[in-house]
C-alpha cells in the first residue's frame, strides 16, 4: 500500500530534470564548501560522449544530489516548484543502483530482505509509470522490456542460488557485463590495427593472455627477471611513527589558524558544511593517531567554538 502512494504522489506531478539544473546552480561555487562536490558541469550539459557515461548517470542519480536538493530546497522551489517527486524519483534509482552494484557480503542481496524489496517496487513503479504515461513520457520499448527482463532474472537468480544452491547471498556486481566487455576491449587491442579479429585470431589471442605477464624486466636493468612486484607494500607506505611524528611538545608556528585575512574575504561557506567537515578531518586524525597532544589540538569545547 505505500509503494502504491508513493507511486501516485509522484504521478500526480512530474519530475524535471531543472530540479537537478537548479541544485548545481546552487551549489556551483569554486570559493566555498559544496552539498553535492561531484556534480560538474558534464553531469548537466553533457555532449554526445558524455551522455553514453555510466559514471555520471550514477553520480547524478545518488544519495548525494537528494541532500543537496534538500539542502538548497528553499532556492530550488523558489524557481521551480514540486521538488518532492524528483528527490522521490532519484532515491528510487539511488536505491536500484545500490541494488544491482553490491561489491561485499554487507550490500550483497539476500532473499526477503530491503534490497529485495526494492527490485518490487521498480517494477510495480515501471508497470504504473507506464499505465499513466501511455505513449507519450515513457521509456522505449526496448529499454522498458530489457529493464523488466533484467529485474526479473535478477530476483530469479537470487531464489534458484537460494534455493538450489545453497547460497545465502548474491553479489550483484558479478551480473554485471563490464568485465565481458573489458575482455574483448583487450583482445580487439590486441590485433593492432584490426578491430575486427577472427574467430582463429581471437582464440589465438585468448590463449596467450592465459599465461602472458604484461610486466616484464627491463632489458640489462638489475632486476631478476620474475613477474615485477612492488618493492614496497601498502601497509608499509601507510605506516606511521607516531613516536618520531610527535616528538614536539609544544604545536608548531605553521599550524596556527591565520586571521589576518579575515577583512578581504566576501564569500562564507554555510555553517553547517564548516560543521561537518571539521569533524569529518578531526575524526579522522583522531583514530589513528597515539599521540595525547595532537588530540588536544584537534578536539575543542563548546566553549571554545567562535560564535
Amino acid at each position: 500500500m505505500a509503494i502504491v502512494l508513493i507511486l501516485a504522489q509522484f504521478l500526480a506531478v512530474q519530475a524535471h530534470w531543472e530540479h537537478v539544473s537548479s541544485t548545481w546552480k546552487c551549489d556551483n561555487n569554486s570559493v566555498t564548501f559544496k552539498v553535492a562536490h561531484k556534480l560538474t558541469r558534464a553531469h548537466i550539459f553533457p555532449d554526445g560522449f558524455q551522455k553514453m557515461r555510466v559514471d555520471l548517470a550514477f553520480q547524478v542519480f545518488s544519495p548525494l544530489v537528494v541532500r543537496a536538493m534538500s539542502f538548497y530546497e528553499e532556492k530550488i522551489e523558489a524557481q521551480y516548484p514540486n521538488l518532492r517527486p524528483t528527490k522521490v524519483f532519484i532515491t528510487l534509482m539511488a536505491d536500484l543502483i545500490e541494488v544491482m552494484t553490491s561489491r561485499f557480503p554487507a550490500q550483497a542481496l539476500r532473499p526477503g530482505s530491503e534490497k529485495a524489496v526494492v527490485l518490487d517496487r521498480v517494477l510495480q513503479f515501471l508497470d504504473a509509470w507506464e499505465l499513466h504515461a501511455g505513449r507519450l513520457g515513457f521509456l522505449s520499448t526496448s529499454t522498458a522490456e530489457g529493464l523488466r527482463v533484467s529485474l526479473h532474472a535478477t530476483k530469479d537468480l537470487l531464489k534458484y542460488l537460494t534455493e538450489k544452491v545453497g547460497f545465502s547471498f548474491l553479489m550483484t556486481c558479478r551480473l554485471s557485463q563490464d568485465c565481458l566487455e573489458r575482455c574483448f576491449g583487450i583482445v580487439r587491442q590486441s590485433c593492432g590495427a584490426n578491430d575486427h579479429p577472427t574467430p582463429a585470431q581471437f582464440i589465438v589471442i585468448m590463449r596467450c593472455l592465459a599465461f602472458y605477464g604484461l610486466a616484464r624486466s627491463p632489458v640489462g636493468g638489475n632486476v631478476a627477471p620474475d613477474m615485477l612486484e612492488s618493492l614496497l607494500s601498502m601497509e608499509e607506505a601507510l605506516q606511521v611513527d607516531d613516536e618520531e611524528a610527535c616528538h614536539l611538545e609544544e604545536p608548531s608556528a605553521s599550524a596556527e589558524v591565520v586571521v589576518d585575512h579575515l577583512a578581504y574575504v566576501t564569500q562564507h561557506s554555510d555553517a553547517r558544511l564548516v560543521y561537518y567537515v571539521a569533524g569529518y578531518v578531526a575524526r579522522k586524525r583522531i583514530l589513528p593517531s597515539s599521540c595525547e597532544l595532537c588530540k588536544s589540538l584537534c578536539l575543542v569545547s563548546k566553549e571554545d567554538v567562535p560564535s
